[in-house]
């Protein structure tokens, strides 16, 4: 009784919009043609993802992005964080900024992860893949000075003794570096070399993958401060 389904009857007191209870706008309504009683899907996803912690440091920093995508502080309202036009991504597929990609460009780890959940629910743990483990060597807050190199490591394993994968990218669109910055990797380390009038925060995401029946993905960010 408590859960509402379209055409119920029920109303959502003081929310205008919540007009799926009502049983004469079931075909044709904002979101499409409905039956009496379908389940009302939710669009909450991207909130409760920002509370499962798989190493992007998310949930503590909305801006920095994560599963969940990203989000910028309201300037009236500092209680409310805001996607949309508010938080741009640059998005491989529309060559433009794009108000949807900060969550997007997850989507395909989300996906994977959900299925391998799913295994849990009806596999014993050998017969199911699970999360590998990343781990930062040394501090994940570097500091470093304009046109310097600096070398980053991961130490990273697997509960089910399957191979992993580990990438290194640059978060462009997340901090405050200005300046070009490039990345020489080889197995869990990464050689950053640093622009020499480069100023800032520069964020970079360790991205390790394992090679199982729907591969999971966890992630360590490290957030070097440029001076």
């Amino acid at each position: 009784k408590q859960y509402y389904s379209y055409g119920d009857g029920q109303k959502q007191e003081g929310d205008d919009e919540h007009i799926h209870g009502d049983p004469t706008q079931l075909e044709n309504a904002q979101w499409g043609s409905f039956g009496i009683f379908d389940f009302i899907s939710e669009g909450d996803s991207p909130a409760f993802l920002h509370l499962i912690d798989v190493g992007l440091d998310n949930l503590n920093h909305p801006e920095w992005g994560g599963w969940g995508g990203r989000l910028v502080q309201s300037s009236t309202q500092p209680n409310r964080w805001e996607d949309g036009a508010a938080a741009l991504d640059y998005s491989p597929f529309k060559d433009t900024l794009d108000p949807t990609y900060p969550q997007i460009r997850w989507i395909e780890a989300i996906q994977q992860d959900f299925a391998a959940r799913a295994d849990w629910c009806v596999k014993d743990y050998p017969n199911a893949n699970h999360a590998p483990l990343v781990k930062v060597i040394g501090t994940a807050r570097p500091k470093a000075k304009a046109g310097a190199k600096l070398n980053l490591a991961v130490e990273t394993s697997d509960p089910d003794g399957d191979e992993v994968e580990t990438k290194f990218w640059i978060y462009q669109e997340v901090g405050t570096y200005t300046g070009k910055a490039s990345l020489n990797a080889s197995g869990n380390q990464v050689e950053v070399q640093l622009g020499p009038s480069a100023t800032g925060q520069l964020h970079i995401i360790a991205e390790v993958k394992d090679n199982g029946i729907h591969p999971m993905t966890r992630y360590a960010r490290f957030v070097v401060d440029v001076e």
